[in-house]
């Protein structure tokens, strides 16, 4: 009995300090700092203030070795045209983001239609360096329409069911991955049934915004690119549940005897 005690205790101690571990390395180590043009209004403010909290959720900070930076600052603000910019700076082999800026025409019209979250979303990967630096950090090769990173691809066989992929689809337009149809589902989906034309990080944005979601193909191609990421939320559970039965087994090999 007292065996079986310190077997479930140890699961149990496993499971929770993985799950401190996760939900610590997301509160340190990665910060965007916003600041915004004078026309936003404090609804619009609080929708980009999400969008960077998101970003600072799933980014925990930068591969070790890497120095690194305290926070990222980014500005958003009104202009003629739509827009993202980034200033980069090598980092050892990698090339980081160390500011940024994303202007877009109007803010009202996508505030209004519920689009805004995405396409803020959307500028602010590439300006923490989606598609902007995959090429100084070797993930990419103009005109080729490859992703060939190795996180971001090894989370595209697995997330897609692509196992024979030898590399990411990407839009000749890049930064964007490909959804080959524009418009049309592709019939690339991952476990839920989502199809690629959906993810954030495609061109297609005029689906419904309930309908965009954020892949791990793309959280873990930050990796390629200097930073670190959350584990995929199934990988704790996975933890757990290898450690659960072994706990069974070892009780069903206890009963047995």
């Amino acid at each position: 009995m007292t065996r079986t005690k310190s077997l479930v205790t140890f699961v149990l101690i496993l499971f929770v300090t993985s799950f401190i571990s996760v939900n610590s390395i997301r509160a340190e180590g990665f910060n965007i700092d916003l600041t915004f043009g004078w026309d936003l209004s404090d609804s619009q403010m609080a929708i980009c203030t999400q969008a960077s909290s998101y970003w600072e959720s799933v980014i925990t900070g930068y591969k070790p070795g890497l120095t690194g930076l305290s926070s990222i600052p980014i500005e958003i603000s009104s202009s003629f045209h739509n827009s993202v910019s980034l200033y980069p700076i090598t980092d050892h082999e990698y090339t980081l983001t160390m500011a940024g800026w994303i202007r877009l025409t109007d803010f009202s019209v996508p505030e209004s239609d519920g689009t805004l979250y995405n396409r803020i979303s959307q500028y602010m990967a590439i300006v923490l360096g989606f598609g902007m630096l995959w090429e100084d950090n070797g993930v990419y090769i103009s005109g080729s329409e490859q992703y060939i990173g190795e996180a971001g691809l090894a989370a595209y066989k697995a997330e897609f069911d692509q196992p024979d992929a030898t590399y990411v689809p990407v839009m000749d337009s890049w930064p964007w991955w490909s959804e080959i149809g524009e418009g049309i589902p592709t019939g690339i989906t991952d476990r839920y049934g989502r199809d690629m034309q959906y993810e954030l990080m495609t061109r297609w944005m005029d689906s419904p915004p309930s309908s965009i979601f954020v892949s791990q193909t793309t959280i873990h191609s930050f990796e390629d690119i200097g930073y670190t990421v959350v584990p995929e939320p199934t990988s704790v559970a996975m933890l757990f549940g290898v450690a659960f039965m072994a706990l069974l087994g070892w009780r069903m090999r206890k009963w047995s005897s």
